[in-house]
């Protein structure tokens, strides 16, 4: 989980961050229609480095033994970690909407969407981890669950926000 948040997450995170400045900048001009050109931006900038993380994280556990890591817990630690890779994708697109609707002044669907993930989060890592038996591997799959569960939910509220004010997205 570590060298997923420092090798990926963090970095998709602060790419996200500058939606809020650029598309708060965009609402407080007035202008509306940048708001969904600087996300497709983000979102563009996000999708086209996902093959540097993928490689990255596939030649993980050579890089993890070099620098002195145990054999066995390198395989593991790469192991969950390319399995949680597409998690990586989801966050970066759920951040890009996420933040994009709170320049909006849009806020009650992120609390909502949290509590809905929160609640579910239990039962899915169950799933995953006791029932199809994949142990912490399991864990990953989780995740990503959860995180394509929040992309779901912020697009739905996202073009249903925009489709209502009629073209501003």
């Amino acid at each position: 989980g570590s060298l997923f948040n420092v090798l990926g997450q963090s970095l998709f995170i602060g790419c996200a961050a500058t939606l809020e400045t650029l598309c708060g900048q965009a609402v407080g001009a007035g202008k509306y229609k940048l708001l969904g050109l600087e996300m497709a931006r983000c979102m563009a900038l996000m999708t086209m480095s996902m093959p540097l993380f993928v490689l990255l994280y596939q030649f993980m556990r050579p890089l993890l033994v070099a620098i002195g890591q145990d054999a066995a817990v390198a395989e593991g630690a790469a192991a969950y970690l390319i399995r949680l890779t597409p998690a990586l994708w989801l966050m970066g697109m759920t951040e890009c909407f996420k933040r994009t609707l709170t320049a909006q002044g849009i806020v009650l669907p992120n609390m909502l969407i949290a509590i809905f993930t929160t609640t579910c989060t239990p039962a899915i890592a169950w799933f995953y981890i006791t029932h199809c038996g994949f142990g912490y591997l399991g864990a990953a799959h989780a995740v990503t669950t959860g995180y394509a569960c929040n992309l779901l939910c912020f697009a739905a509220t996202f073009v249903g926000v925009n489709w209502r004010a009629k073209g501003t997205g």
